[in-house]
């Protein structure tokens, strides 16, 4: 084996563990979005605040494979296709909450864009507050 065929090995090695630990992200993001849609929260912070943060991570492992299927051509067609379904039904359920609640549920941007965009200034919590 020369070099290159070392180099595309372990790129295709590091491909495929993204891809699956991609696929481990789907439940959890499916799972926030039916709490999302039905309490108007995310999933509750969890000890330590391990199950927020695997919330967060596995929304941006989402928004990456769908970022990377666009940008380039893969093998593995169904992660990438079940990834974006799942960026569908986030864009799905946060378009429903604004048109429920009439502005952007549990915002708290970096940039104010109030300017544009109405945010929420208290939503009930998973357990109601």
């Amino acid at each position: 084996m020369t070099q290159h065929d070392d180099s595309d090995m372990d790129d295709s090695f590091l491909t495929q563990v993204i891809f699956y630990i991609g696929l481990l992200a789907q439940p959890v993001v499916w799972l926030s979005l039916y709490t999302v849609a039905t309490t108007g929260a995310g999933l509750p912070a969890g000890p330590f605040g391990l199950v927020g943060a695997t919330e967060g991570i596995s929304y941006l492992l989402v928004v990456g494979l769908v970022v990377s299927s666009f940008l380039t051509k893969s093998t593995n067609v169904a992660v990438e296709r079940t990834s974006q379904v799942t960026l569908a039904l986030a864009l799905l359920t946060l378009a429903s909450l604004v048109a429920q609640q009439g502005c952007v549920p549990n915002a708290k941007p970096l940039l104010d864009y109030s300017a544009y965009l109405p945010i929420c200034e208290t939503t009930p919590g998973i357990f109601g507050e």
